[in-house]
């Protein structure tokens, strides 16, 4: 790394505590001016600032550690001497840091001779406690690891003697691999989740290696603890030695430019904080989408009228019948398709910025959206294979086939019957998002004239 350079370490602020507005609480802390003095040196939160990007609350600050009298050797200017002064309030070190409130995601510096990671984690808990007054609160900071890395060095061990893990319940969201447990530890009402294996203490077996790369149960948990939200570790032995790896071994980093502004600095970093923010937000909400679409009613319908078809159809279709049925679908789904198309233009160009994010607090516009894709894709499908039956069944007409295989008939039937279906869902979110607007449109006008009489009196 050069001079010019910094790295930002990623890690996971956990608080465990009760408030009513997360972000007026992790503000709070920053706010009250606390400072805390351990062995002759003085902790406190200095230059807070407030940082706004994709409509998400950022704090930055410095961790600072600072000496309140300071000896060391100055000049006495009236007998051009050296003596022994006092130095007050003489800063020592101190890191920058950015948090992101809503994840709990934060980048911060860290030395390796003043302020080293452990202490930055030890030091910004205990004055974000003090903060709060130690009241009902409980925080840590665990590293955000490359996912991947650590399931690698445990196929490093000969033997395994011991698997811990010390997990916290997510905020805001979780991760596809790791949702079932996160949400297993939030209907329980737990703030922290411990677990522990071990083998027999005297040593005369391992835990079983095998099953422990097989099970998605451990494999989930390492996740979450990669994530940020708890601590992972392993030990045993690794080529004869005894040691003990952690899902803190191995942080998210970025090197940064030393830059005057701290929008600056901040610029460089965005790009991390949006992986690991993406891989939190995004992949959970295609997830949700997907089991949305299997599990809804168009879905198995179309498969039953398909499987239906198969069973109850006789082992060949008459191709003049197969024809004029392919030929009504394709009537059917042309004059379909560029007024779904249409619709999809409609609402997409239709919705203002505000009401777009009312709609994203619950990530309801990205659903939306995100099922006319698919139901227009699922119309394009129904319409290409719908020529391409047609077409196969003129070939086998031209050749003196009178018939044909009746799968392609009852894939046929699935897949038109979704397209059809799909269109039904889609015409059914329209009309619940026209609604929402229309509601969100009277909270609106509503919010508006409250302001406006507010400010009348």
């Amino acid at each position: 790394m050069s001079i010019g350079e910094r790295t930002y370490y990623f890690g996971r602020l956990n608080i465990a505590a009760m408030y009513d507005n997360k972000t007026e609480y992790v503000i709070n802390a920053f706010r009250q001016g606390v400072r805390l003095e351990e062995r002759g040196n003085i902790w406190e939160f200095i230059d807070v600032s407030r940082l706004e990007y994709n409509n998400d609350i950022y704090i930055h600050a410095f961790l600072t550690k600072y000496r309140k009298l300071f000896p060391e050797e100055i000049v006495n200017p009236d007998t051009s001497q050296s003596e022994q002064g006092v130095i007050e309030n003489l800063i020592i070190a101190k890191s920058s840091f950015f948090l992101h409130i809503k994840s709990g995601t934060i980048a911060y510096q860290a030395s390796s001779n003043q302020i080293r990671s452990k202490q930055f984690d030890s030091q910004f808990c205990k004055l974000f406690e003090k903060a709060h007054n130690h009241f009902f609160v409980d925080t840590d900071i665990q590293a955000i690891n490359e996912r991947g890395d650590f399931i690698e060095r445990i196929n490093e061990f000969q033997t395994i003697k011991k698997i811990s893990f010390k997990l916290h319940p997510s905020n805001p969201r979780s991760h596809p691999i790791w949702k079932s447990l996160d949400d297993d530890i939030k209907a329980i009402g737990a703030s922290k989740y411990t677990e522990e294996y071990s083998s027999k203490k005297d040593g005369s077996n391992s835990l079983n290696i095998d099953r422990i790369r097989l099970s998605e149960e451990i494999r989930s948990k390492i996740e979450m603890a990669n994530d940020g939200y708890g601590k992972a570790s392993f030990s045993g032995l690794i080529n004869g030695e005894f040691k003990t790896i952690t899902t803190s071994g191995n942080p998210i980093k970025a090197t940064v430019l030393i830059r005057e502004k701290v929008e600056d600095v901040f610029d460089s970093v965005k790009s991390s904080f949006d992986k690991i923010l993406r891989g939190l937000i995004i992949n959970a909400v295609k997830l949700e989408n997907i089991k949305y679409i299997l599990l809804s009613w168009d879905f198995p319908l179309s498969i039953a009228i398909g499987a239906l078809l198969y069973f109850l159809l006789p082992e060949t279709v008459p191709n003049a019948f197969a024809k004029d049925v392919y030929g009504v679908a394709i009537s059917i789904l042309s004059i379909i398709f560029p007024l779904h198309f249409a619709a999809l233009t409609i609402i997409m160009s239709s919705s203002d910025d505000s009401f777009v994010l009312f709609l994203e607090e619950k990530n309801r516009y990205t659903a939306i959206i995100f099922i006319f894709r698919f139901s227009l894709l699922s119309l394009f499908a129904a319409l290409v294979f719908s020529i391409f039956a047609y077409v196969n069944t003129l070939v086998l007409t031209v050749e003196g086939f009178s018939d044909q295989r009746k799968y392609l008939f009852s894939i046929f039937a699935s897949i038109f019957s979704y397209g059809l279906c799909a269109t039904l869902t889609t015409t059914l979110d329209a009309i619940t998002y026209g609604l929402m607007r229309s509601k969100f449109l009277r909270a609106k006008k509503a919010t508006t004239e409250a302001k406006s009489n507010k400010e009348n009196k």
